[in-house]
Formats: structure tokens, C-alpha cells, sequence
């Protein structure tokens, strides 16, 4: 992701200020590194369009001495279309709370730092950056969880806990692919992820530990029963070790979509760089980018405040309903 700012910041301080910021809180939007991705920056048409291939007939027998029937054209459906929308965030900056970003920073100096760019205003720059993208990750994040909502097939049962017969279901569905459509079949992606919650591991742990529910689940349920499908998350990835081979990632609660009773997680596949491009993966989505995050600030000498303006145009949106399914359970630990 670039990111550009039009105040008067040297290049060596940016730089800093980004590597301080942007692993952080990486770490806290799971779904976000695991989508194709493209931008349409400077592009006339303001649209990202994904042609969509459909499959051909299976291939038939060869008859001696007769030519073969006329074949048939690859057959393109409507292709998919993504249109970028803008997003802003705006964070007022009193000076008084930059002073207390910078102890023993005077005001003067403070100001100076802001219209220079020197290494001194790094601790406020910081912050404000981290203040802005988090913002945006953030409405990313959602708009790429919202994406369930979409998904046509799902396993797993309202308001009920999440057993290892479930993901044990949500697997089976998503690589049986679309049975009922004899062109389609089964799916051409196979690197999946289960994107679930903390509260979604925090079921599965205690299946583990308890040994009921499932004969599987009892299989665990003993003394040096492994529950580490929840104990080794790594920090970068979020993937909270495997079940079936298929890492499990835990996405933010908070952003996770919901009803009354019902959490909604995803079995889907990962995609990875621009979807069609040589070498890459189609995933069940792509987030486009329209034009990359710029932060802006501006300081107003008469109400003594600094505005950091962040603006970033982006758009998520699904590639095929095979590459993915909603899973669901509980809303609450048990």
C-alpha cells in the first residue's frame, strides 16, 4: 500500500514513521492480506473490470474417418465490476495535545517541526498516521467481512456452538463446489483459510478440551488433549494453527458480522496479487485500490489546530460465489 503526504515531511522521516506504523496494525486486520489486489490509479474509466471465463464441456469422443463438431467459443459471462469510492477521515490536533505527544517539546519548536518536516515532529507524525490508516484498514476490514453476506452457501446452525463437525462440513461443501452446475464443478482454488473470531477458536478450544459434542472432539478428551487450534496464533499472519490442514484466522470481534444470536465466519479461498495477472491466484474477493492513502495536514493559526486529513478510494468486492461459504455459530462463548 503507498501512502503519500503533502505536507513537507523528508523522505528518510516518512519512511521511519511508516515502519513504525503499518506492522501494528497489519497484525490487526486479517482479511485484508489475504484478498487480490489491484489498483486503477490514473486509469480513464474509474472502473476495475474482471472478465469472467465460464468453463467448456468436458471433452468428447474421436471418431475415426468424421470431423469433429464446430466446438464451441470460450464463453464469457458478465464480467465483474468494481468502482473505487472515496473515503476521508479527518483527526483534529489541538497543539497542546501535540506538546503532550512531545514532552518538554516547547510550542515553538513544535510548530517548526510540524512546517519542516525535521526528525523531531517523527512522535506526532506517528501518531497521527497511525490515527488515520487505522481508520481506513479498518473500513476495508468491515467492507471485506461484509462480503459474507454474499456467499450463497453456508453450514453450520443459528445461534448454536461451533463444533469440529461443522468445519468438518464447511470443507466438504466448499470442495464438492457447485454440484447442481455440471460446467462449473468443483472450485480451482484450494488454498483455504477459515476466517472466524476469538470467540469462534474459544469454542472450538473448549470442544477440545471437554471431549464432547462430537466423536471427534473426544478423540481430545483426555489429559494431553491438543488444544493448540487456539494456543499459537502468530502475530503476523493471525493464523491460529490449522484444523484439517486449513489454518484458521481470527478476525477482529468487533467487525465481525452479526446478528442477535449469530456470529458469521468464512471458509474462502486466498487469493494473491492483481487476478488475472501471470502468476497470480484468483481468491473468493479483490480490494481495488482507486488511488493510494494520502495524508494531509493542515494547520489553522486561528484555532490553533492541526487537521490531519486522510483520504483513500477503495473498493472490495467478490470474484466467484465457488471460492467461499459463511460459516456460522454462536454469538457467545457457550
Amino acid at each position: 500500500m503507498a501512502v503519500t503526504s503533502f505536507a513537507s515531511i523528508q523522505s528518510d522521516t516518512r519512511t521511519e514513521i511508516l515502519g513504525r506504523v503499518l506492522p501494528p496494525l497489519y497484525r490487526k486486520y486479517r482479511l485484508l492480506p489475504m484478498l487480490n489486489a489491484s489498483s486503477i490509479d490514473g486509469e480513464p474509466s474509474g472502473k476495475r473490470s474482471i472478465p469472467r471465463r465460464d468453463a467448456i464441456a468436458a471433452a468428447y469422443p474421436d471418431v475415426e474417418g468424421a470431423e469433429p463438431g464446430p466446438g464451441v467459443a470460450i464463453p464469457y459471462d458478465t464480467a465483474i465490476e468494481l468502482t473505487p469510492v472515496g473515503m476521508i477521515q479527518r483527526v483534529p490536533l489541538t497543539m497542546k495535545a501535540i506538546r503532550r505527544i512531545n514532552p518538554g517539546l516547547t510550542r515553538d519548536a513544535a510548530i517548526a517541526a510540524l512546517e519542516s518536516g525535521s526528525a523531531e515532529s517523527i512522535p506526532l507524525m506517528a501518531h497521527a498516521y497511525e490515527l488515520s490508516i487505522d481508520a481506513h484498514l479498518r473500513a476495508a476490514e468491515i467492507a471485506a467481512l461484509t462480503l459474507e453476506s454474499s456467499l450463497s452457501r453456508s453450514v453450520g446452525t443459528a445461534n448454536t456452538v461451533l463444533s469440529a463437525a461443522v468445519l468438518l462440513d464447511a470443507m466438504t461443501t466448499y470442495r464438492a463446489g457447485d454440484v447442481a452446475d455440471s460446467v462449473d464443478g468443483a472450485p480451482s482454488n484450494d488454498d483455504l483459510v477459515f476466517v472466524l473470531d476469538a470467540i469462534g477458536v474459544g469454542q472450538m478450544m473448549n470442544i477440545l478440551q471437554t471431549g464432547t459434542g462430537t466423536g471427534l472432539a473426544a478423540l481430545w478428551g483426555n489429559a494431553s488433549a491438543d488444544v493448540s487450534v487456539g494456543t499459537t496464533l502468530d502475530p503476523v499472519s493471525g493464523a491460529s494453527n490449522t484444523w484439517g490442514g486449513i489454518p484458521i484466522v481470527a478476525a477482529d470481534s468487533a467487525l465481525q458480522i452479526k446478528d442477535v444470536n449469530t456470529r458469521y465466519g468464512m471458509l474462502i479461498a486466498r487469493g494473491s496479487g492483481e487476478t488475472g495477472a501471470p502468476g497470480s491466484t484468483r481468491g473468493f474477493a479483490e480490494f481495488c485500490e482507486g488511488h493510494p492513502l494520502t495524508v494531509e495536514f493542515e494547520r489553522s493559526k486561528l484555532s490553533d489546530v492541526v487537521d490531519v486529513i486522510s483520504r483513500w478510494e477503495f473498493v472490495v468486492g467478490e470474484h466467484t460465489d465457488l471460492h467461499g461459504l459463511r460459516v456460522r455459530y454462536k454469538l457467545t462463548l457457550t
